[in-house]
């Protein structure tokens, strides 16, 4: 394993303690079977694919089959889903904004550029996503998801 690599693992792991901690925090206590600790990221397999992963209390839960190189951004954890956000490379090169609902898989974009799913996070019953879209003159555009609609939050002029 390189240095970046390292560096990246560490950063996504510890990122996504920190969101976890601070959203979860934040939140009123309920009465959730799904509660424990939570942690987003990837797993890297044999052949050096990233597998889109996360570990409930200390339990590594691969998402996908690693095929691909994806990975877990965020996690949101309701009293009747848990939802996971991030990202899997298409055979194209491009990154897919993806989503899982109960571990369910579900792509957000099409594939036919890059796209990336950052942060979920659920207010009664709609689901956000924030994420970044690279636009037609390559470049990449803030955006967000509302219950499964894409909205942009920059023109595309300079990267966001």
């Amino acid at each position: 394993m390189n240095l970046t690599t390292l560096i990246n693992k560490t950063f996504v792991i510890g990122l996504s303690i920190f969101l976890f901690t601070t959203v979860t925090s934040c939140k009123k206590s309920t009465k959730n079977e799904e509660a424990g600790v939570y942690v987003a990221g990837y797993t890297t397999n044999a052949p050096g694919n990233k597998v889109a992963t996360y570990w409930k209390d200390g339990k590594t839960l691969p998402l996908t089959d690693g095929t691909a190189n994806s990975l877990v951004a965020s996690i949101y954890i309701t009293d009747k889903a848990t939802y996971m956000v991030g990202n899997e490379q298409n055979s194209m090169g491009n990154l897919i904004a993806s989503k899982w609902k109960n571990g369910i898989y579900a792509p957000m974009t099409d594939g036919s550029t890059t796209a990336e799913s950052h942060q979920v996070l659920v207010s009664g019953n709609n689901v956000y996503i924030a994420g970044t879209f690279k636009n037609a003159n390559g470049r990449y555009v803030a955006g967000y998801w509302t219950n499964e609609i894409e909205s942009t939050l920059s023109d595309g002029l300079p990267h966001a």
